[in-house]
């Protein structure tokens, strides 16, 4: 979205970008002792603008149904 920073980047609400979230910690005990509300950092995004009258973009779901139930369904 417009005026969402990170760091010293400032997002212009037009240019798409990638975020690397970053690393996992090593073990779930170490993330839950660290005080997280100070290193969280949400960034708000839109969603693509879908055009009036269009379908919506295929996902694939087809195939993330076959993956998953295939050899079920045999």
């Amino acid at each position: 979205m417009k005026g969402e920073t990170i760091g010293d980047m400032v997002f212009d609400g037009k240019t798409e970008t990638a975020i690397f979230p970053g690393d996992l910690p090593q073990s779930l005990s170490q993330l839950l002792k660290e005080n997280l509300p100070e290193k969280l950092q949400f960034v708000r995004f839109l969603p693509p603008q879908l055009k009036m009258n269009q379908p919506f973009p295929q996902i694939r779901l087809d195939r993330a149904l076959e993956f998953l139930f295939g050899d079920y369904l045999i």
